[in-house]
């Protein structure tokens, strides 16, 4: 044992000490371990869109209720009423706003007031809980139908008011 070669004085403690903290960090530098972050520049770098989401946050009035996405959820948790969106499919059997019997499209709980949404390169389908083409999509078939209308945008950041619960075709 490490106690059997301390005594026998093969073995010195500080150098164990300072081997195993210079394994630890090494470790976690080369397999990119949560705390590895710290020591990599692009952790401390903002986003672009994260800037652009802030600035699209200030054009909420207060007391409104917003749907957004799984990353932008942090960003308004102050807000007494947020939901998710979430990505699905919706058939129609006319006025299709994607030219198909099924769409790209998005459900959610409540009646939120507004949509906010980043259509950044950045986030991927954790941020967005769907491939980004199928996002964009959905956001387009929206708009397309009637269910949204764009209020504001900054970079890749658009508010929309909400004008109809996508689970209420408007007629185009």
């Amino acid at each position: 044992t490490l106690e059997t070669l301390y005594r026998k004085h093969f073995l010195n403690r500080k150098i164990t000490v300072i081997s195993i903290l210079i394994g630890v960090a090494l470790s976690q530098y080369l397999l990119h371990l949560p705390i590895s972050y710290l020591v990599k520049p692009w952790f401390w770098h903002r986003p672009d869109s994260v800037t652009s989401i802030n600035a699209v946050i200030t054009k909420i009035p207060k007391e409104a209720s917003v749907v957004t996405q799984n990353n932008i959820v942090p960003h308004i948790s102050h807000r007494e009423e947020i939901y998710m969106l979430w990505p699905t499919k919706q058939d129609f059997s006319d006025n299709s706003p994607c030219g198909k019997k099924t769409c790209d499209w998005f459900r959610w709980d409540g009646n939120p007031q507004y949509l906010l949404v980043d259509l950044s390169g950045e986030w991927n389908i954790l941020h967005l809980a769907a491939n980004r083409e199928d996002f964009m999509r959905g956001i387009e078939n929206l708009e397309k139908a009637g269910n949204i209308k764009l209020e504001y945008s900054v970079g890749s950041s658009r508010l929309y008011r909400i004008i109809h619960h996508p689970s209420v075709h408007a007629r185009i």
